[in-house]
C-alpha cells in the first residue's frame, strides 16, 4: 500500500528516530556525553527521546551511582534502599541535589530524613551494620540512644526538625559523614524539604524515587531563587556562596524579572510529582540481595503504609516575596502529618466517613489526594 508523504508511518514501520533510540546501547552512549540539561530537555522532546531518556535515568541515575563505594558498599546501599521503602525516609540535601546535576560533591554529607518513630532503627542501622560512630555534639550525650531521647534534641531554627545526628566512617583515607535528620510527626516529612533556603535545593531522593520540584530552574538554567519561608534572609549566605561556587546564580525575588519567573519557577499551586517536577523512577536491584542478619528490625514497621510523599501539595507565591505555603494535615487515623494545600471541611468529612480495616488511612488518603487532581 502507497503511503503518501506528510501521512504518519504505521505502527508496524517505526520511524528511523525511533529505530535508533531503541538501541540501548547506542542511545545510553549518546545520553552518557549529554549534560543534565540536555537529558532533562530531551525527555520532553518526543516520544523515541523521551522512551530512551527514561530507561537511560533508571538505569545510571540510581542510589548505587550516589552511595556504593563511598558512604556504603554495594550490599548495603541495597539495605539502605530497603530501610528507606520501609520507613518511608528520604535523601535531601546536597546529595539529592548532585544525582539530578549529575555532579560529585567531595565534601558533602549524606543526609538522610526520617521519621522520629524509626530513627532507632536508622541509628542501628549506621552503626551495627554499616559500622559507623556516632559522633556526638557538644550539647548531645555520648550515646546516641539517649540522643533521641526527647529532652536531649537540640533546638534549630526550623521547627520541622526535631534533633540531627551525626555519624562518621573512615574508609580508602577518606571521611564519610552521614547526618540523620530527625523529624517529628506533628509535622510533614516534605516540610523540612520546603523550608530549605533556596529552590535549587529541593531535590529528595526515596527508595525508588526522585524528585526535582524545579528542574527548569535548578538544571536547565542553574538558578535558584532565595525562599522567605522562614524569614531567614542574612541567616544563609554561606550556604548560598556553597551553591554559588558550585555553579549556580543564586537570587533574591526582586533581582529575577517577572518573566523568567513566570517561566522557570511557575508561581501557584504545586504537588510533588505533577507536570513540572522531573521525576525518575529507579530500576531493581539486581545481585545485590540483603543476607537475614544484615537486616535491621524495625519496631514501628510502616511498610503497610505505602509512600506517602507524591500525595504532599505546596503554594509558590512570588509577590511581594518568595514564599512556599502548605498547610500539615494531622488526624488520629493517620500515621503521619501530610502536607496539603489547604485542609479543607470537605477533606477533614472525608476522613472521617472513610472506613478501612486497617488501623491507619493514610494510603487511602493519598490514593484520594491524587485522584482529586
Amino acid at each position: 500500500m502507497a503511503v503518501s508523504i506528510g501521512t504518519a508511518q504505521p505502527e508496524d514501520h517505526p520511524s528511523p528516530l525511533h529505530l535508533v533510540m531503541s538501541d540501548d546501547d547506542f542511545a545510553f552512549a549518546f545520553l552518557e556525553i549529554c549534560d543534565a540539561q540536555t537529558i532533562y530537555r530531551l525527555q520532553r522532546c518526543c516520544r523515541p527521546f523521551c522512551a530512551a531518556t527514561r530507561r537511560y535515568c533508571s538505569s545510571r541515575f540510581h542510589l548505587r551511582r550516589l552511595t556504593a563505594n563511598r558512604f556504603f558498599t554495594e550490599t548495603q546501599t541495597a539495605a539502605l534502599r530497603r530501610l528507606l521503602r520501609q520507613t518511608n525516609a528520604f535523601i535531601g540535601g546536597s546529595q539529592a541535589v548532585s544525582l539530578f546535576s549529575r555532579q560529585t560533591f567531595h565534601t558533602a554529607d549524606l543526609d538522610i530524613y526520617v521519621d522520629h518513630r524509626t530513627a532507632s532503627a536508622w541509628s542501628q542501622f549506621f552503626t551495627r551494620v554499616c559500622d559507623y560512630n556516632f559522633i556526638p555534639k557538644r550539647d548531645q550525650p555520648a550515646r546516641w540512644e539517649e540522643a533521641l531521647e526527647l529532652e536531649h534534641w537540640t533546638v534549630s531554627i526550623y521547627q520541622e526538625i526535631g534533633t540531627v545526628l551525626d555519624f562518621k566512617l573512615r574508609r580508602n583515607e577518606s571521611d564519610w559523614n552521614v547526618q540523620l535528620i530527625v523529624i517529628p510527626n506533628t509535622v510533614s516529612p516534605l516540610s523540612s524539604v520546603l523550608r530549605y533556603h533556596s529552590t535549587a535545593v529541593m531535590c529528595f531522593i526515596t527508595a525508588d524515587v526522585a524528585y526535582c520540584l524545579f528542574p527548569r530552574a535548578t538544571i536547565c538554567n542553574r538558578r535558584s531563587m532565595v525562599l522567605d519561608t522562614v524569614h531567614q534572609r542574612g541567616r544563609c549566605e554561606e550556604a548560598y556562596n556553597k551553591y554559588r561556587q558550585r555553579g549556580w546564580t543564586v537570587e533574591f525575588r526582586e533581582d529575577i524579572l517577572d518573566d523568567d519567573i513566570e517561566r522557570m519557577f511557575r508561581p501557584g499551586e504545586r504537588w510533588v510529582g505533577d507536570g513540572l517536577t522531573w521525576r525518575i523512577q529507579f530500576g531493581e536491584d539486581r545481585g545485590h540481595a540483603v543476607r537475614p542478619e544484615e537486616d535491621t528490625p524495625i519496631a514501628e514497621c510502616t511498610t503497610r503504609i505505602g509512600p506517602v510523599l507524591q500525595a504532599s501539595a505546596f503554594r509558590l507565591e512570588t509577590d511581594p516575596q518568595a514564599v512556599i505555603k502548605w498547610e500539615d494535615l494531622s488526624h488520629p487515623r493517620l500515621y503521619y502529618t501530610h502536607a496539603v494545600g489547604e485542609v479543607s471541611d470537605e477533606l477533614l468529612q472525608w476522613l472521617t466517613a472513610t472506613t478501612s480495616d486497617g488501623e491507619y488511612i493514610d494510603s487511602l488518603l493519598v490514593s484520594h489526594l491524587v485522584s482529586q487532581r
